[in-house]
């Protein structure tokens, strides 16, 4: 079982390099996408809908 997902983005030009490498926790229900990804969308989805009002 997957203790962590890790992601690493490697850029390389003539100006410079950059090395980025981000460990996730997975997701108990969907091993195969972080816990991170699931809050980001309950974030986003929150703050596209939180000025929906319904009834009085």
């Amino acid at each position: 079982r997957l203790k962590r997902n890790t992601h690493k983005i490697y850029l390389l030009s003539q100006i410079g390099e950059i090395e980025v490498k981000v460990e996730n926790v997975p997701s108990i229900l969907n091993p195969k996408t972080s816990s991170l990804t699931i809050a980001s969308a309950q974030a986003l989805l929150r703050k596209m809908f939180s000025s929906l009002k319904i009834g009085i």
